[in-house]
């Protein structure tokens, strides 16, 4: 009878660790339970029943702690691999960081660059607009000069109308007085007429 329930029994522990861990103590009871039935089926006594009963119980928690070891071993596998995924993700995260403070960094130098450009820009626009300042500058000198040459001219114009004027006048006094000689010597003429 002992040796019915014992091959019964390594049967149940043989099939406890082919089942998977999250599943083996569950099952493992009930198929222990059905096993140990059909043990004391087979033509249990009385005094015996009481024993192996006890000798179920002992031997049975052996197969409990040995799953149990199978559970405490995936638990490791799952810590490995949890603090894998979490290295992982750890790694993932400090490579996306590390992009991010690159492109930071990139955008930074890209805003510096940009800057000095629109200085550089606004330099050149100042200058523009003081050449363009100097240009106006000379455009009114150059237009003053214009102005004063014109006046210039105007004068020399005026001084010259002046000269041909006093000229003309010259010439009507030198005329009057060529008049004024032919009327005397007419007058003289006649006097030495009416002095005969």
């Amino acid at each position: 009878m002992k040796l019915s329930f014992i091959i019964t029994f390594a049967a149940v522990v043989v099939t406890s660790t082919a089942i998977p861990a999250n599943a083996a103590t569950g099952l493992t009871t009930n198929n222990l339970a059905e096993r140990l039935q059909v043990g004391r089926q087979l033509g249990a006594g009385g005094g015996l029943r009481g024993s192996s009963q006890q000798g179920d119980q002992s031997q049975n928690t052996p197969s409990t702690s040995q799953n149990d070891g199978n559970t405490s071993q995936n638990d490791g596998k799952q810590e490995k691999q949890d603090d894998s995924k979490q290295k992982s993700q750890d790694d993932k995260k400090k490579e996306k960081d590390d992009k991010s403070k690159k492109d930071g960094d990139k955008s930074k130098k890209d805003d510096d660059k940009s800057k000095k450009d629109d200085d550089k820009s606004k330099k050149d626009d100042d200058k523009s607009k003081k050449d363009g300042d100097k240009s106006k500058k000379d455009d009114d000198k150059s237009k003053k000069d214009d102005d004063k040459s014109k006046k210039d001219k105007k004068d020399d114009d005026k001084s010259q109308k002046q000269g041909d004027q006093s000229q003309k006048q010259g010439d009507q006094s030198q005329k009057q007085g060529e008049e004024s000689q032919n009327q005397g010597e007419q007058n003289q003429s006649q006097n030495q007429k009416q002095g005969v």
